[in-house]
């Protein structure tokens, strides 16, 4: 086995197109996360990314991004921004993680959202959640009469909501893909404004992920391309969707509202018109991702397992770092209840700030608002996600 370490902007067209073929070789690899081009496009932002390219018997059997710390520990590439991530590997090869990361320079590296892990990372899986998934290969239409038949009373109340806002506003219009680039910018302001009302990290405060997220929205191509929809109630716009496409696949990425039609649940509008309008876009399949479970049920008929965990190195820099692991996990199951919940929490944000602060005094600033930040809050952050 042979393993090369190179930064994304070095994937040649040849590359690109094995990573491609690779990924498109299971349904587990259809996230747009998993697609080279959102590594290149990382790469253009992040001096530390670096890309695993593993070959065995002359063939290339694996792709993995990551982010290489000083410590030679490895995060996911794009984390915080990237809700699904780790290795895309060939189906039918035997692949050792711990000799590829040993071959590359790395101690250790984490995953914090593995679809359905394969055989070569389940041992390192160390707990899994799922993300909320929409099937509407029948067609958005029928998909979400569908929805409204498994839901009526939730559907009624969007339908009574509807109305009203068109009284009180003035008709609905809605976009499906706007160039407007107005529309971004406002719909990141309301982002970061509910991150402050709620006492979430900003994970657009650091100037590389708003970079990255500009630079997606000027990628349209159907294979791979960020999609920004927007609803307008009257003249105004009321609520804007940023997705990411990879062929079938669209993620459902970052939604906010302006708040002066909270009464009206824009959120939840603009979301019935991109399921509607999903024939357009060519989707066949519509990720929610994981959390804020409390709307997703209405509109998800399926879901994927996403495993988190950490694959170490056979070194002794790769012990530490699985020790270190595992003292994080034991603080949060051997106290359960309220306590090991906040540890869980805290143990997340912190991998987010970590992950989206390049300098120390970025990453201090924002441990410190993850610590102070608790009750209400932290819980109101956690949903927000």
């Amino acid at each position: 086995m042979r393993v090369a370490c190179i930064h994304p902007q070095e994937l040649d067209a040849s590359l690109q197109a094995q990573w491609r073929a690779l990924q498109m070789a299971s349904p587990r690899y259809g996230s747009p996360y998993l697609h080279p081009r959102f590594a290149l496009l990382v790469g253009a932002q992040r001096s530390d990314a670096r890309v695993l390219v593993i070959e065995d018997g002359g063939r290339i059997v694996g792709f993995w991004g990551l982010h290489k710390r000083p410590d030679g520990f490895g995060r996911p590439l794009g984390q915080p921004l990237a809700d699904e991530n780790g290795p895309v590997l060939h189906p039918e090869a035997e692949i050792d993680l711990p000799a590829s990361l040993r071959a590359a320079g790395f101690a250790a590296a984490a995953f914090t959202g593995a679809p359905a892990p394969p055989q070569a990372l389940a041992r390192f899986v160390a707990d899994a959640g799922q993300t909320a998934r929409l099937d509407v290969s029948a067609g958005g239409p029928a998909t979400l009469n569908a929805l409204r038949a498994a839901h009526a009373r939730h559907f009624t109340n969007m339908r009574r909501k509807e109305r009203k806002a068109i009284e009180a506003s003035g008709p609905i219009r809605f976009f499906a893909q706007t160039g407007d680039r107005a529309t971004l910018r406002q719909l990141m302001a309301w982002k970061r404004a509910q991150f402050a009302r709620t006492g979430l990290y900003d994970v657009f405060a650091p100037a590389w992920t708003r970079a990255l997220i500009a630079s997606l929205a000027e990628e349209s191509d159907a294979a791979f391309g960020g999609v920004m929809a927007a609803l307008y109630i009257g003249d105004r716009l009321a609520a804007a969707e940023f997705s990411l496409r990879g062929g079938a696949h669209l993620h459902s990425w970052i939604t906010a509202y302006d708040p002066q039609f909270s009464s009206f649940s824009p959120g939840h509008l603009i979301n019935l018109r991109m399921i509607e309008g999903a024939d357009a876009l060519g989707a066949r399949t519509i990720d929610f991702g994981v959390g804020a479970g409390h709307y997703k049920r209405f509109y998800a008929n399926a879901a994927m397992d996403l495993a988190r965990g950490v694959v170490t190195a056979a070194s002794v820099a790769g012990t530490v770092h699985r020790w270190r692991s595992r003292l994080w996990r034991a603080a949060e199951t051997a106290t359960p209840g309220p306590v090991g919940d906040a540890f869980g929490r805290l143990r997340r944000r912190t991998e987010i700030i970590v992950s989206a602060e390049l300098s120390l005094g970025g990453r201090a600033q924002g441990l410190a608002q993850a610590v102070l930040s608790g009750g209400a809050k932290t819980k109101a952050a956690d949903a927000a996600g």
